[in-house]
Formats: structure tokens, C-alpha cells, sequence
């Protein structure tokens, strides 16, 4: 064999050894590829959403408004949640109320504190970049407070006099309730947000004086046969865990 065909030999086994290369290289990196998409579609979505945990702490600005309207109420609320695991949330609220009630025919302050403790369900989901929640919650109220009695009118006898009733106080009185709420929570600034929640507060244990209703209980509102609707503003900071 002379040198021209060896040469000639030694090229064609070249580019024979450079195609089965690159055919292998090609289908090992389709077989790659596949194995990824498989892999990546066994993967949960929701197991890569960046949840964020921590507590978020706040008041109520109703508390304020309604002081600055009307001077016979006082209301300090405190409130606060925490994540527990995805779109599930521990959640509660605590303060202090005074209300003077006043009627053609009845006038009584009642004051104390109250606490509520349950939790909430995110039904927003999550949106990539923002931390928003759209929130059903449940809650136990207990309220423990006073009343006093400072004026109740009686019509007395066939010529209707008035007869005027005061100073009747009444110490620790209890009320316990169930409160079903819906509320939104949206992040304004890093980690602050403003919120607003309706709901309704069902009573269903109370202690109340003698010819008297509750007719006004702290955390639970005004009560209207064992019931009352419930408006919150809240600004919130979050104090993240991660």
C-alpha cells in the first residue's frame, strides 16, 4: 500500500470515528434531556413556592377612628399571626373596651378585656413576588368586664311617673363567643401590610345582671339576640423566620 493510500485510509477512519462520536454525544445529551423534563415533572409546584414564614404583629385602627367619633367609646386592640405550614395560619387578637350605652330609658357603661385565639386559611394562594392573603378565619372570644347601671327609667303606676334606678354594678361578668370571619391582607410595603376583615360573632355563654341583658359586650360588640357583625383595620409587620 503506498503512502497516498494510507494517508487516504487514515482520513476516512477519521471522520467514520468523528460521526459515531458525535451521533453518540447527541443521543446521550436527548437522553439527558429527558431524564431532566421527567424529573422536573415529578416535582410538585407547590413544593417550590418560597412560603414565608414568621409573625406578624399589629393593631386595629378601629380602636382610634371610633375614639375620635365618638368620645363615650374607648377601644385598644392589639392583633397578631403566625404560619404554621403553607396556607394555614394561627391567629388572635386581645384588647380593652369601654362603651357607654345610652337609650330613651337606659344609661350604662360597661369596660374590660378580651381575647380571641384561632387560626385562618388562605384561600388567595400564592403570587410570585408578593406575600397577599385572602383569609377565612374562626375564633374563640372570652371577655371578662364590668357594668354599672348609671341610669334606668321605670314607668311607674296608672299616671306612667318615671322612676329613675342607679349606681347597679356588676362585677366579672363572662361572655364566651364564636367569631367566623373573611379578610384581606395586602403587603404595601416590605413586610408591612394593611388589612381589612368582616364577620359575625355568635354568643353563646354570658353572665349578665339581674333584669339585664349584655347589651353591649367588649370584643363582641353590640348584641342583638345573641349576635353582632364585626368590621377590623389592621396594619401589620411581619417579623420573618426565613
Amino acid at each position: 500500500m503506498t503512502p497516498s493510500n494510507i494517508s487516504k485510509y487514515l482520513i476516512n477512519r477519521f471522520f467514520i470515528l468523528l460521526l459515531l462520536s458525535s451521533t453518540i454525544v447527541f443521543g446521550q445529551d436527548k437522553i439527558d434531556n429527558k431524564e431532566e423534563a421527567k424529573a422536573e415533572k415529578t416535582i410538585s409546584p407547590s413544593d417550590t413556592i418560597p412560603y414565608k414564614y414568621g409573625l406578624r404583629i399589629g393593631i386595629d385602627l378601629g380602636g382610634p377612628i371610633s375614639m375620635l367619633i365618638d368620645s363615650d367609646h374607648k377601644l385598644f386592640k392589639g392583633n397578631f399571626d403566625a404560619r404554621v405550614y403553607k396556607k394555614y395560619f394561627v391567629s388572635g387578637e386581645m384588647g380593652y373596651e369601654l362603651y357607654k350605652y345610652k337609650t330613651e330609658n337606659l344609661n350604662y357603661t360597661t369596660d374590660g378585656s378580651f381575647i380571641m385565639l384561632g387560626g385562618d386559611y388562605d384561600m388567595l394562594g400564592y403570587t410570585p413576588g408578593r406575600n397577599d392573603l385572602l383569609a377565612f378565619g374562626v375564633r374563640y372570644g372570652l371577655a371578662k368586664f364590668s357594668q354599672t347601671v348609671d341610669e334606668y327609667k321605670i314607668q311607674n303606676g296608672y299616671w306612667l311617673d318615671d322612676t329613675f334606678i342607679s349606681n347597679i354594678e356588676v362585677q366579672e361578668a363572662y361572655a364566651h363567643w364564636i367569631n367566623l370571619r373573611i379578610g384581606l391582607k395586602v403587603e404595601v410595603l416590605h413586610n408591612f401590610y394593611l388589612g381589612f376583615s368582616g364577620g359575625v360573632n355568635f354568643l353563646f355563654l354570658d353572665t349578665n345582671l339581674d333584669n339585664f341583658d349584655n347589651l353591649y359586650i367588649p370584643g363582641f360588640g353590640e348584641n342583638r339576640n345573641n349576635k353582632s357583625w364585626v368590621f377590623n383595620y389592621t396594619v401589620m409587620y411581619l417579623l420573618p423566620f426565613n
